[in-house]
Formats: structure tokens, C-alpha cells, sequence
């Protein structure tokens, strides 16, 4: 009884809330498309509280708001997040609009309409990343290989380009930050997506498969050999996601800690110029190396052998180029 009494005050209290805020709703900005985010709209009164109190508060709140076409699910939370980036987008559309700004305002607003400038985004095209495509065409051998990747890591920051590097703490002396390299290479979000046979994840592959072709045709390839390489990507990467871990493996982090030195990652993946993977990236000095997927780095130095540099360089072409396309 006294549990039911606590928990009736509790829905009081937040009912009076809710009202309250009804009675003095936000007054919007002109131009400002926001909506409160307590309504008493959404209320339906029909449902006694007392049966149902869920639907009494939010009853018209599911009805009004069904969930979108591209949405697997809808709440009060996504909605209010939505709403957020319309209310950020309006102060950042009048900070490049406005007649008369500050300092902060002309900045914010001048900022923004540099990065929405998609005409002056559509007739620069490739030169964006001509670096980049540059250095992948310099590439001879896989010495030069090694060196383009740690350039690319570095302009794709984020990204785990071939594979992930970066540094971590030492899972035996958290006092320690130590170097690490983990699985990576993949387009799609997880290994999982590319070795799964059920109907969606076929769908999900296909789809893939077309936009690294269309990436390609973008790049000037012609649909014939946009079309091979696009088929060579694909091909690289599900051989790298089947020799990752699974995410529940992933869970187990004795299954991750592989501790060695670069000597040792050298006899691991030999046709991979570690040394200079290392320089070009400037790390500092470092005695060991965590390799999370070592069948990873395995698979990827056989790989290294196995595939042509011409693939290779179609590889990391594709991979600089969907990095850049948002």
C-alpha cells in the first residue's frame, strides 16, 4: 500500500508538472520552428488513470506520431532530438543570413554556409581529395604501400583504414598507454553483414556492392571497370571480415590482449612494412604492440600477397573516396 501511495505522488508530482508547463508554454523565437516538448494534447482523457496511466498521458501522442518509414522504432526522445537539430539548423541559417551579427555570429553563420555550399562542394569535385588519389597512384611496390596507408589513416581520422591503430591502455598496468592495432578494413558496419545468408543481409550486400561501383564511376572509372572493381572490394573485405572476430568474442577481453613487439608483428604480417607504417603515422617511441585479431593481421599479410597492387590501389581508391562522400 504504502509502495502504490509513493508511486501515485510520484505520477502527481509529474502530472502538475506537465500541466503547469501547459499552462506557460515556451514562447518560439520568430522563425524558430520548435515545439514544447510537454503537450497536453497528447493526453487522452477518455482512459481513466487510474487503469491505464500511459495512456492517459500519452495515449494521442502515439497516434499523432506513428513511426516514420525510415525509423525501426519512435519515441518522445528521438522526436525531441529531431526537433533539436531543426531549432540548431533555424539559429544557424539566420547566423548566415542575418543583417546585422556580431563577431561569434558572423563566424557561426559564415561557417556554416561554407560547408552548405554545395555548388562550389559540386564544381570542385575530386579535387577535394587529388591529394589522396595522388598518392594512391604513387604506389610501386608495397613498401610505398605501407606508407600511403599511414597517410590515409591520417587524413581519414576515424576511419580504420585497411586496419585500426592507434593507442590504448595497457590491460596489464593501467598506468600505461601502449600502442595497439585491431581489425578493421571493412565498409559495412560489422563482419557479421558480410557472412550472414539470410534474405536482408544478401539485400544489404547487393545494395553495397552498388554503391561501391557507383563510387567508382564518380571517380571516372567507366561502368565496366567500375563494375570489376567494385567486385574486387567486395571480395578484399569479406575475406578481411571473416577473419575478425564475431562481437561476441569481441566481449571477451583476454580474447583481444595479444601483447608483442614490433619484431614480433614483423614474423606476424612480413609483407606489411611495419617500421614504416609507424614513422609515417609519427608515433612516438613504443616497446609493444596490442594486436587485438592477430588471425586479422595473418589473413591481411596473405591477402598482401595474394592480390594485386592494381587491386590494392582500387581498394584504398574506393575506401578515401566513401571516407569523403558525406
Amino acid at each position: 500500500m504504502k509502495k502504490y501511495l509513493h508511486f501515485a505522488r510520484i505520477c502527481l508530482v509529474f502530472l502538475f508538472l506537465f500541466l503547469a508547463s501547459a499552462l506557460h508554454p515556451q514562447t518560439n523565437s520568430p522563425g524558430y520552428s520548435y515545439t514544447p516538448s510537454l503537450d497536453p494534447t497528447v493526453m487522452d482523457r477518455s482512459v481513466d488513470p487510474c487503469v491505464d496511466f500511459f495512456k492517459y498521458a500519452c495515449g494521442k501522442w502515439n497516434l499523432k506520431n506513428p513511426i516514420p518509414a525510415d525509423r525501426t522504432a519512435w519515441s518522445v526522445y528521438a522526436k525531441a532530438y529531431e526537433d533539436n537539430l531543426t531549432l540548431l539548423r533555424n539559429v544557424l541559417e539566420q547566423a548566415s543570413t542575418a543583417s546585422q551579427r556580431d563577431t561569434v555570429t558572423q563566424k557561426v553563420g559564415d561557417f556554416y554556409t561554407a560547408c552548405m555550399d554545395e555548388s562550389a562542394a559540386n564544381k570542385r569535385a575530386l579535387a577535394a581529395i587529388k591529394p589522396e588519389l595522388d598518392a594512391i597512384h604513387s604506389i610501386h611496390s608495397l613498401k610505398d604501400f605501407a606508407g600511403v596507408v599511414a597517410h590515409l589513416q591520417i587524413v581519414t581520422t576515424g576511419s580504420s583504414m585497411l586496419f585500426g591503430a592507434g593507442s590504448e591502455q595497457d590491460p596489464d598496468d593501467t598506468e600505461k598507454q601502449i600502442a595497439s592495432l585491431n581489425q578493421g578494413g571493412i565498409g559495412l558496419p560489422d563482419r557479421d553483414y558480410y557472412t550472414q545468408t539470410d534474405a536482408k543481409s544478401k539485400e544489404i550486400r547487393e545494395h553495397y556492392l552498388r554503391h561501391i561501383q557507383k563510387l567508382f564511376e564518380m571517380l571516372g572509372d567507366p561502368y565496366n571497370v567500375a563494375q570489376a572493381n567494385a567486385t574486387v572490394v567486395m571480395q578484399i573485405e569479406t575475406r578481411l571480415a571473416k577473419s575478425s572476430w564475431t562481437a561476441v568474442e569481441r566481449r571477451n577481453p583476454y580474447t583481444l590482449k595479444h601483447k608483442m613487439t614490433v619484431q614480433d608483428l614483423e614474423k606476424l604480417a612480413p609483407n606489411f612494412d611495419w617500421p614504416l607504417f609507424f614513422e609515417k603515422v609519427e608515433a612516438p617511441k613504443f616497446a609493444t604492440v596490442d594486436i587485438g585479431a592477430p588471425q586479422f593481421f595473418q589473413e591481411l599479410n596473405r591477402l598482401l600477397k595474394s592480390e594485386s597492387l592494381s587491386d590494392w590501389k582500387n581498394y584504398l581508391r574506393f575506401h578515401i573516396a566513401n571516407s569523403y562522400a558525406p
